[in-house]
């Protein structure tokens, strides 16, 4: 990194780096070992919780549990399916849920997408898991 810093200055060639690291003990080390007196630090902290709520509209809770990287913001919506089952060209969408967790968008947009024979919900609102252990799978099926 010195040496094309050092080539380009030598150049006249008005060039700004930016080097980012999610560890700043190695971006350190080394900016203080090949960049000596070349380079600016500003750090960029996390988002605090104000921002995040304004930005994204976080509770507490969603602040405390995903904290503020904004880039955590896409791992909450939970667009997925927990199991398909396929036979032959038919599909059958399974979602567990926990007594807590209510939210469906997943299984709504899948049902959207691929239009699947069944949609079976296990647990919370839906049939209790012991049912669904106990059914006779390839039935869903005819």
């Amino acid at each position: 990194m010195k040496k094309e810093w050092d080539t380009d200055s030598l150049s006249r060639i008005n060039l700004k780096v930016a080097l980012l690291s999610p560890s700043r003990v190695l971006l350190e080390k080394g900016l203080a070992e090949s960049l000596m007196g070349r380079y600016e630090e500003v750090r960029m902290s996390h988002w605090s919780y104000p921002e995040m709520q304004e930005a994204f509209g976080f509770t507490l809770e969603l602040y405390i549990y995903y904290g503020g990287y904004p880039g955590a913001v896409s791992l909450i919506s939970n667009d997925e399916v927990d199991f398909i089952l396929k036979k032959n060209q038919k599909i059958i969408a399974v979602e567990v849920k926990s007594n807590a967790e209510t939210h469906t968008t997943g299984l709504e947009r899948f049902h959207r997408l691929f239009n699947p024979l069944a949609t079976i919900i296990v647990g919370g609102k839906g049939i209790k898991p012991e049912v669904f252990l106990s059914m006779d799978l390839q039935k869903l099926f005819e």
